[in-house]
């Protein structure tokens, strides 16, 4: 399941970024990402701390 969501992810962002789509079809796109990117926010706000859980994070944060 992971690589099959990142992958769905990572094709939205192939569509936007590519200079043939019109900006029409491409926002919508971006819009599907910021939602993606809203609820996996709230969900983990919702979520419990694990032990381990901020080094973890620290290291495979991708900031862009």
């Amino acid at each position: 399941m992971r690589d099959s969501v990142l992958d769905r992810i990572e094709e939205k962002y192939w569509y936007i970024t590519d200079p043939r789509m019109d900006g029409f079809t491409a926002w919508g796109k971006k819009q599907d990402l910021y939602r993606i990117m809203w609820a996996a926010q709230q969900f983990l706000e919702k979520c419990p701390k694990f032990h381990g859980e901020d080094e973890w994070v620290q290291k495979n944060n991708l900031e862009l």
